[in-house]
C-alpha cells in the first residue's frame, strides 16, 4: 500500500523578503495627476487646403484707340467698362474683393473704371499680359496661384485676348476639375466663373 505524501508549503521569512525596486522620475507626472488637466492644449486646425474663391471674373479691357499712344480706352471702351461694371454689383455685394490688371494701359484704364465703381483698388500684374498665341504653362501656374493667394470671394482680371480666350477653361479644369469652354469675347466683355456650381457665364459691356 502506498503511503500518500503530503507536500510542505514553502516558508518565507517576513523580514528578509526583497522589497520592489521603485524608480523615481522628475518628469513624469502620477497618472491621477493627468486625468484633472483642466484646460488640455487645444490641437492644431487641420490644414484645409486653398480657399477658392466663389467667383472669378476675367475682363477683356473695353475698346480702344489705336491712333493714340499707349493705346488707351475710347470713349466707347469706358462706356463698355461702366456696364460691366453695372452688372457685377449684384455679384460682388457684401463679399470680398480682389481686382487685378495687366500692365498695358487699356487694362489698367479698365480696371480703374471696375475699381471706381465697386470702391476697390486695383494691383497691376505682369502676369495678365499677353506673351504670344498661346498661354505658356508658367503663365497659367502664376495666375492660379495670383488667385489661389488672394482668398477673398471674387477674384476680377483685367486683361487681354489671348488670356479671356484660353484661362477661364483652364481654371475649370485645373482649380475645378470641371470642363469649361471658354473661347474668344469682344473687347469689353467677361466670362465669369463660377465656383460651386462649375459654371461659365458671358456678360457684355
Amino acid at each position: 500500500m502506498l503511503k500518500a505524501t503530503t507536500k510542505k508549503p514553502r516558508k518565507t521569512t517576513l523580514g528578509t523578503a526583497k522589497k520592489p525596486r521603485i524608480q523615481k522620475s522628475l518628469t513624469a507626472a502620477p497618472a491621477a495627476q493627468e486625468a484633472v488637466v483642466e484646460s488640455p492644449i487645444p490641437l492644431p486646425l487641420k490644414n484645409e487646403g486653398p480657399k477658392l474663391p466663389e467667383l472669378v471674373v476675367v475682363i477683356r479691357h473695353g475698346e480702344y484707340d489705336e491712333s493714340s499712344r499707349g493705346c488707351p480706352l475710347s470713349k466707347h471702351g469706358q462706356e463698355q467698362m461702366c456696364i460691366i461694371a453695372h452688372k457685377l454689383e449684384e455679384f460682388v455685394k457684401g463679399k470680398t474683393v480682389a481686382l487685378f490688371s495687366s500692365r498695358l494701359t487699356r487694362a489698367v484704364e479698365s480696371a480703374k473704371i471696375i475699381g471706381d465703381h465697386l470702391h476697390v483698388t486695383h494691383e497691376e500684374k505682369e502676369v495678365l499680359e499677353p506673351k504670344g498665341e498661346y498661354l505658356e504653362e508658367l503663365q497659367i501656374d502664376n495666375a492660379l496661384k495670383l488667385i489661389e493667394e488672394a482668398r477673398v470671394d471674387v477674384v476680377i482680371l483685367t486683361t487681354h485676348l489671348e488670356f479671356v480666350e484660353q484661362f477661364p477653361s483652364h481654371y475649370a479644369q485645373r482649380a475645378l476639375k470641371a470642363d469649361l469652354h471658354s473661347r474668344e469675347i469682344p473687347k469689353g466683355s467677361a466670362w465669369l466663373i463660377k465656383c460651386k456650381v462649375p459654371e461659365l457665364v458671358r456678360i457684355n459691356g
